[in-house]
């Protein structure tokens, strides 16, 4: 199956990534790094949803994918 848009540059092209997570500090990063690079390449947008955990899991995913803004 092939996920990359054959042309990711297009204004058209728009990819979106949902991460449901509660208490997932321990492995969102894990989660979020088995996105292959060349989709990171082309994302839009990365929702990461996380319904009221006791830990720091928004700050874990935050710090993972803000070296993603850039591109």
């Amino acid at each position: 199956m092939n996920i990359i848009p054959s042309n990711p540059n297009s204004p058209d092209c728009r990819i979106g990534i949902f991460v449901i997570a509660y208490n997932a500090e321990s492995h969102i990063k894990k989660t979020l790094s088995r996105i292959p690079e060349a989709v990171w390449k082309v994302l839009t947008v990365v929702y990461i949803v996380d319904d009221c955990s006791s830990v720091d899991t928004t700050a874990t995913a935050c710090d993972f994918t803000n070296k993603y803004s850039g591109k």
